[in-house]
């Protein structure tokens, strides 16, 4: 864990963990969390074999989701993973140059959606499982052979504003509340 608050590293040092100080530079809202998952590797005695990054933007999370991901990282010999969501009931849409495109599915031919000729799926930016290496060649921390670990719709849904987080708690207690009493 790295932050660069005092409360969450001593938090964090309390309950066992060993956090690290992330530098000034490497904290701001422009800052990428590829530069600061590199910095905390760097802060190790060595590379470790594989990375597990849990964006606490993204909280919905069964308890055994990650244990999961890593078979899953495991079984296909993937080189990278992120858990995402089916798009399977959505048309998507994109903006390029100020010009509408249907992305997943031909607007002008509409078919069923088992028809349609990709499956799509949502980064949901809750488990991300990579090796060091990839994230260093790349600075990204997808590369090389990519798996997804597939999670359910309801939990692609991130905080990154107050409603948000009201969203992810209705959400919580309807389908998780439980699984942490």
């Amino acid at each position: 864990m790295t932050s660069d608050d005092g409360k969450i590293l001593n938090f964090t040092e309390s309950v066992g963990a060993s956090p690290i100080r992330r530098p000034a530079e490497l904290s701001g809202d422009e800052s990428s969390s590829e530069s600061a998952l590199i910095h905390a590797i760097d802060q190790l005695s060595s590379d470790p074999e594989i990375v597990v990054f849990l964006q606490a933007t993204s909280p919905l999370r069964k308890t055994d989701d990650v244990e999961n991901a890593l078979q899953t990282f495991a079984n296909t010999e993937a080189d990278s993973l992120f858990s995402g969501a089916r798009l399977d009931d959505f048309n998507v849409w994109g903006n390029k140059e100020g010009r509408f495109e249907s992305l997943n599915y031909d607007f002008k031919s509409r078919q069923t959606r088992q028809n349609r000729r990709i499956d799509s799926w949502v980064e949901d930016g809750s488990i991300y499982i990579f090796r060091p290496q990839i994230l260093r060649e790349n600075n990204n921390r997808l590369g090389g052979k990519i798996a997804i670990y597939e999670t359910e719709t309801w939990q692609s849904f991130e905080i990154d504003e107050p409603d948000d987080l009201t969203l992810c708690e209705i959400l919580f207690k309807h389908y998780l509340e439980d699984c942490v009493q």
